[in-house]
């Protein structure tokens, strides 16, 4: 699958990941269903946040955003996924995901699964747990 491969090359940076989101969040819930609304509206702000990026750059980071995105979206029905996330129950929602899973989905590698990209789950979480700071003590 080549935009993987391209997704797999260029990571994103994890600030410009946790922006992406953000603003992916912010859309309607209308616009954010649809994958050309939400692409259009996330590639003008890109183009406002790099007025000096190149079309064919900005491309290429929605696609490793979308890629790494929906990749992150089926980590949800892992059963790590809670102790990193809140679950929006609301239709339309987002679920309020920690720093640290957007950084790690920011570089993670992709794989293919199912014909769709994906993080390996054990692995994508081993890194989550040893990249996760505790609070108090046992």
């Amino acid at each position: 699958m080549p935009r993987l491969a391209d997704s797999n090359r260029h990571p994103l940076d994890p600030e410009l990941m946790k922006q992406l989101l953000l603003w992916l969040a912010e859309l309607p819930v209308e616009q954010r269903s649809d994958p050309t609304s939400r692409s259009i509206a996330l590639m003008r702000r890109l183009h406002e946040f790099f007025p000096t990026a190149g079309t064919v750059a900005l491309v290429g980071m929605l696609l490793s955003f979308e890629s790494r995105a929906e990749a992150l979206a089926r980590l949800r029905e892992h059963p790590a996924f809670g102790a990193w996330a809140y679950r929006a129950e609301k239709a339309g929602a987002t679920d309020l995901i920690s720093q640290t899973l957007v950084e790690i989905a920011a570089v993670e590698p992709l794989v293919e699964q199912h014909g769709r990209p994906a993080f390996e789950p054990d692995a994508f979480f081993q890194i989550a747990l040893a990249t996760t700071e505790v609070d108090g003590r046992a």
